[in-house]
């Protein structure tokens, strides 16, 4: 009689590839690439700061301080 022979699992090594691959990746270099339409690094603390300029105008205005401010003025 013959032993029974196991399916092979799927932990087992592979055969190392005997061919080189097709295609060569280049990838580009680590940090933000800055492309032809692409805004500076400070372009964006500026649109930072001007939403919080506009959302804390928008708060003094629902407070009403706005209109505190206005029938102080001579």
């Amino acid at each position: 009689m013959s032993e029974p022979v196991s399916p092979p699992s799927a932990s087992a090594p592979l055969p190392p590839s005997t061919t080189a691959p097709a295609e060569i990746v280049t990838r580009p270099e680590p940090g933000l690439a800055r492309g032809k339409w692409e805004a500076p690094k400070g372009a964006f603390f500026v649109v930072v700061a001007l939403v919080v300029l506009l959302a804390l105008g928008v708060l003094a205005k629902k407070a009403g301080l706005v209109d505190r401010l206005r029938k102080k003025s001579p």
